[in-house]
């Protein structure tokens, strides 16, 4: 039993010795100063009018046969003038097509001509109609009216 009362010995000192320490546990940090605003939804009390230019990087002279508002236009990055290439390096055929204008307003008067064509035949269809069966329906009938007048006995 000495060994165990040895270790029992050696234990405590032990305890003892670590818990008789000097130094003392680092004080925690300082709280970081910090500054609260409240946010509140406000119109901005000065305005500021500044004059100036806008020009544009590139100017590219184009020309359509009709008249109307360009969609795109289809250009390298390179200034070239006279370009006989696209940006694959594939010369640029008469046909290919490097810009377009906005189609809306052709297609509004595409749909506008549609829209008298349907007009057209459906007047068209009605004086068919008419002159197929109204006309002579209105035909027998003045005959009609002609050999009954002269059916009528007259008066000497």
């Amino acid at each position: 039993m000495g060994i165990c009362r040895h270790s029992a010995v050696v234990f405590i000192c032990l305890v003892v010795l670590g818990g008789c320490r000097s130094e003392k546990p680092p004080p925690p940090p300082e709280p970081r100063p910090v500054t609260v605003i409240t946010l509140e939804e406000t119109e901005p009390a000065e305005t500021l009018p500044l004059t100036g230019s806008v020009e544009p990087w590139r100017q590219e002279d184009l020309g359509f046969e009709i008249g109307g508002t360009i969609e795109f236009v289809t250009l390298e990055e390179r200034d070239i003038e006279g370009r006989t290439f696209d940006e694959d390096g594939e010369p640029i055929t008469e046909g290919v097509v490097i810009a377009s204008l906005d189609k809306t307003r052709f297609k509004l008067a595409v749909d506008q001509a549609k829209a008298q064509l349907n007009a057209a035949k459906a007047q068209a269809k009605a004086v068919k109609t008419e002159l197929q069966k109204v006309l002579p329906a209105e035909h027998k009938s003045a005959e009609a009216k002609l050999r009954q007048a002269r059916n009528v006995p007259r008066c000497n």
